[in-house]
This record gives C-alpha cells, sequence and structure tokens, in this order.
C-alpha cells in the first residue's frame, strides 16, 4: 500500500490513491462483502473503504458527530463544528425516535441527511424505538416485554412492531430513493439493560435482529444499508452478534474520560468477529451532565494507543459533542482522522444517478430499447396510434404530429384545438405488431405533467389485443400528487388490484423518474426510482401471454375529470428512455 504523506488543507493529497490501492488488498485480510447480497454498488464501495482504512497510518479514522432525536435533527450542530474548527465531521448522525415519546418521525432527519449527502458526507441512522408491547405506545425505557413475542404472528405485540418497522422502513427507502447509504445501527447497547430490547435472551435477539434484516432487504428491498452492529463496552460485547451474513460493520458505545481497556472493556472481543470497527457513541464524562469542557485529544490518543483497529467514530451531541469541548480543532486536524473533504469522491459517484435496469439479480438480456435519439419516431418500435382506433381519449383526436422527438425526448404534446370532430388534439404510441413480450422487466423514465383533466399513462395489452388483461405501470390524473399502479384482469367477471402512492417532496412533474414492472409467473411487482412500490402475488390470475407497451397522454375522459380554465395548454408528456429485459 502506498503511504501518504500530507498536512491537513495540503492542496497536494493522494488519498484517493491510497484508497484504492488499499481496497485492493482489502481480500487477502477481510472479505468486503456486504451483508445483503443485494445491496446497490454505492454500499459496496462505502463498505470496501471502512475496510480499506484499518492498515493505514494515517487518514484512518473517519470523524463523526450525532444532530439530534426526530424533529430536532438538522446541521446546525456540524455548521458549529465547521465554524470553530474548519472542518466538517465525515459521518452524520441522526435518530428516527423522538428518545421520551416513543414515536417515529423519518421527514426531519432524512432531510438533514439527504442535504449532507448531498455535501458528500456520509449517514447514520439509528432508533430509539417504542415498546411495541405497551398499546399506547410506551417509550424506550419502558420495560416489560420478552423480546421473542415481538414474532409472535397474530398477536397485538407483533402487529404494533410490524407497524413500527413499516414506519422506518418508509424514512429509509426516502433516503434509498435520495441515493443516499444508511450505517443502519439498530438495537444499539442491547447488551446492557436500559433498553427494552437489552439483556435479553441472546438468541431470542439475534432472530429478531435476523427478522428485521430479512424483512428490510427482502421484502422492503432497501439495499442502502450497511449493517451495524454496537453494543455498549463491558460485557457480553460478542453475545448478540447475529452473524457474519447479518452485520457488516461493528461498534462500541463508551462514555468516558479514559480511553483504555480498564475503563473500555469488550474491545478485544468485539474486533475478534473480523469486521471493520469503531466507537459507535462517544462521550466523555460518563452519561449523564457532562461539563463540556473534555479534550478531545486525550480521546484521539486513546484510540490510537490502545484501540488500533478504529476506523470510526461518532459523538454524542449537547455538551458531549465536538462543538462544546475544547481541543476539538486539533483533534479533528490530526492526520489520523478523515473529515468529510477528504472522503474519495468516488463514494459518491453514483448518487443521484436515474435508476435504471431490473432491481433483482437475475441473467437479464436487453430485449428492447429506445433512448429517442433521433429526430422522429423510430417505425420500427413505435406506431402513432392505437390498435382500436381511441384510447380512453373518446373526446380527443390522437395526432401523429403531436408525437415529437426532439433533443434526446420523446414528447406527447396535448392542445386544446378540435380535430376530427374531437374536442383537443391529443398523442399516444404502441408497439402494437413491433414488439411484445411475456414476463420480464419494464421500464421508462418520464417526466409528466400536471392539470385538470391531464391523463398520461405508461401500460400493458395483450397481442393480439383483447380485453382485460392490462397492467398500468403508472398513470397520473390531473393535478393529483399520487400514482397509480394497478393489474385488471378477468377472473368469473372482471377485477382488478391496484395501489397508489405519492411521496414527501416527491414530483413527478418537475423531475424525471424511473417507473419499473417486474412481471413473472407468481407475481407483478410495481418500481419508482428502483424502489418497491406495490406487489400482486395471486398467481391464478396473473396473465401469461405476451403483451405490447402503450404510452399515452389522456385528456378530459372520466376518471380524471374535465380540463378547466386552469388546465396548462398546451402540455407535455416527455420520455428519455424505454427498456424491457427478460431473464432465462
Amino acid at each position: 500500500m502506498e503511504t501518504v504523506f500530507r498536512r491537513k488543507g495540503d492542496s497536494m493529497r493522494r488519498v484517493v490513491t491510497s484508497w484504492i490501492l488499499a481496497v485492493a488488498c482489502v481480500s487477502a485480510v477481510w472479505a468486503a462483502e456486504p451483508a445483503n447480497r443485494k445491496s446497490n454498488p454505492q454500499v459496496k464501495a462505502v463498505l470496501e473503504y471502512f475496510y480499506s482504512l484499518s492498515g493505514r497510518t494515517d487518514n484512518r479514522i473517519v470523524s463523526g458527530q450525532f444532530t439530534d432525536f426526530g424533529n430536532g435533527a438538522n446541521l446546525r450542530i456540524m455548521a458549529r463544528i465547521h465554524e470553530a474548527t474548519g472542518q466538517w465531521p465525515a459521518l452524520l448522525g441522526a435518530d428516527y425516535a423522538d428518545f421520551r415519546r416513543g414515536s417515529i418521525t423519518t421527514k426531519v432527519p432524512n432531510a438533514a441527511a439527504i442535504e449532507y449527502g448531498k455535501q458528500g458526507g456520509l449517514v447514520s441512522i439509528m432508533a430509539h424505538m417504542y415498546n411495541p408491547a405497551n398499546p399506547k405506545g410506551g417509550g424506550l425505557r419502558d420495560k416489560g416485554v420478552d423480546i421473542a413475542d415481538l414474532l409472535k404472528e397474530g398477536t397485538d405485540t407483533n402487529q404494533r412492531w410490524m407497524q413500527q418497522l413499516d414506519l422506518i422502513a418508509e424514512g429509509l427507502l426516502e433516503l434509498k430513493a435520495a441515493g443516499v447509504v444508511v450505517l443502519w445501527r439498530p438495537f444499539h447497547e442491547m447488551n446492557g439493560g436500559w433498553f427494552w430490547w437489552g439483556a435479553q435472551k441472546p438468541e431470542s435477539f439475534i432472530a429478531v435482529w435476523r427478522h428485521m434484516f430479512d424483512y428490510f432487504s427482502t421484502t422492503q428491498g432497501l439495499d442502502n444499508l450497511i449493517w451495524v452492529y454496537g453494543p455498549n463496552h463491558g460485557e457480553k460485547t460478542a453475545a448478540y452478534y447475529a452473524g457474519d451474513e447479518y452485520v457488516d460493520l461493528l461498534g462500541l458505545d463508551a462514555y468516558t474520560d479514559f480511553l483504555d481497556p480498564e475503563h473500555v472493556r469488550g474491545y478485544d472481543q468485539i474486533v475478534a468477529l473480523n469486521k471493520p470497527f469503531g466507537f459507535s457513541e462517544y462521550g466523555p464524562h460518563g452519561a449523564s451532565n457532562p461539563p463540556g469542557d473534555y479534550d478531545y485529544r486525550r480521546f484521539l490518543a486513546g484510540v490510537k494507543q490502545h484501540f488500533p483497529k478504529t476506523c470510526y467514530f461518532m459523538c454524542w451531541n449537547a455538551r458531549w459533542s465536538l462543538a462544546t469541548n475544547q481541543n476539538v480543532k486539533e483533534m479533528l486536524g490530526d492526520p489520523a482522522v478523515v473529515n468529510r473533504d477528504e472522503l474519495p469522491k468516488e463514494l459518491f459517484s453514483s448518487t443521484h444517478k436515474p435508476v435504471a435496469g431490473p432491481p433483482v439479480e437475475g441473467n437479464w438480456k436487453l430485449t428492447f430499447e429506445d433512448t429517442f435519439d433521433g429526430d422522429r419516431l423510430d417505425s420500427s418500435k413505435w406506431i402513432p396510434s392505437y390498435q382500436w382506433g381511441q384510447t380512453h381519449n373518446y373526446n380527443a383526436y390522437c395526432d401523429p404530429n403531436h408525437v415529437l422527438v426532439e433533443k434526446g425526448l420523446l414528447r406527447l404534446k396535448v392542445e386544446d384545438k378540435p380535430s376530427h370532430g374531437k374536442k383537443y388534439t391529443s398523442a399516444v404510441i404502441t408497439s402494437y405488431g413491433k414488439f411484445s413480450q411475456k414476463y420480464g422487466y419494464f421500464e421508462g423514465r418520464f417526466r409528466i405533467p400536471t392539470g385538470k383533466g391531464l391523463w398520461p399513462a405508461f401500460w400493458l395489452l395483450p397481442y393480439p389485443q383483447h380485453w382485460p388483461p392490462e397492467i398500468d405501470i403508472f398513470e397520473t390524473i390531473k393535478d393529483d400528487p399520487q400514482v397509480y399502479m394497478t393489474y385488471h384482469w378477468d377472473d368469473q367477471g372482471h377485477k382488478s388490484s391496484g395501489k397508489h402512492w405519492s411521496g414527501d417532496g416527491f414530483s413527478y412533474s418537475q423531475e424525471f423518474h424511473t417507473y419499473g414492472l417486474l412481471w413473472e409467473p407468481d407475481q407483478i411487482v410495481w418500481y419508482i426510482d428502483g424502489v418497491e412500490r406495490s406487489r400482486f402475488t395471486d398467481a391464478r390470475v396473473i396473465v401469461s401471454e405476451p403483451m405490447y407497451l402503450l404510452i399515452n397522454f389522456g385528456i378530459d375522459a372520466g376518471w380524471p375529470g374535465q380540463c378547466d380554465a386552469t388546465t396548462p395548454f398546451p402540455s407535455y408528456y416527455e420520455c428519455d428512455a424505454i427498456r424491457v429485459y427478460q431473464t432465462d
């Protein structure tokens, strides 16, 4: 490995080179494969980076600062640290729970996390979860639960637990959609007796951890998590470890002035688990009433001398924090410490890039693609009309001249101009007679207009044509912020199953988003920006015949209501790519 010589602020740094060389050496020491084998490439890059740090002489300990709980989480404490030291901590911490109220709050912590991620920082999320055995939502210190009861299906405790998991997953899915890798640290300090999940039977605790891992990774499709096991220093630091297949990083929580083996116990046991290690929480002067006069150089000196495998730390907030104690500038300026501006930019290279391709593993082959790079519609792939003469556009004439291909985009145009006896002029394209496929993954990337009476859609119909069945990859109507995903079939009469979704801050009209559909013999799964949003699993009625593509701009036709004076004319429904895949 190349040794890196530099000073803080030195413009001639070779940090990235050192990281790349270190990653190449990782396999000889540890295996940097994520616990979730379906983790996205960003997770793998961040995890490899942590693995690379242990062999360095400098630039090897990632700095971190916890912000606050729930609605208190923001970037102010990070800004105070920067103002005092000239450095931004590399890792931001936040908590999805409100600590005392026993509730889950994700929107405010996520806003801070997303913004810090955009600025090139790493993100750690935890949750002081409430006790699901308490019907009133007991706080984190509300005891009196056997953790094994959380997994007893059909019980009120299990129902409340699953509801809590869904709330947490919703927040983590928002971070996934924003391209944020999360160091997810659940059930911290589980070897102590002060939280309801603490000091439980190890086998029961491990079962609950593994259930959460499987539920988040598989059912919820969370591929942006790095799983952190963080007991308190002391006894039994390895007793609750769920296994290499369920953990990525290791941590110890420690609140003490003295960084030495006498005062911080359990280090040898936890590093023997052979994963990257750090101080997942640190605070001086014990766990209550710190005076705020600690010399943080002592912390770093103790880490270097007694805990050499440390590759990250996260200081607690309030008067334990980097913002309120002494000599923090010198500590963060030490060559051993990695601050935000020194993180390799490659860790964030895939952040906010458009999602494309099947979100599940398999031997996928691209069977259809149009990126609309020409100056006209590709007639080998599409026709600018509907097989039955009209779609739901019974108040609009679908004019081929309203199908525009320009600047790498397909643009379907709608106007309030009468044509061919219709009140409006609109557009549609279909792949009827050009392309159809049974099963696979279908996706398109669209920017969708809003307005009274507008009805853009991307959907599938059987070839040769009949109805039902019909799979709507998405539809939107008027100025409703929701995206509708529906399957129509005929099972002794017409039936349908659908779901609508809208996310905080999600705008399908201001930005391009990727809408995907996985269609298999036993399930149909809908995705938005690579995140699963709906699933249908009644294999008895899932269509098993080839279907073709339709991109349609409906208007003033029943469900979306009538146009009015607020409807924007002309309106454009835009697409920059359509892709279809099939697997063996």
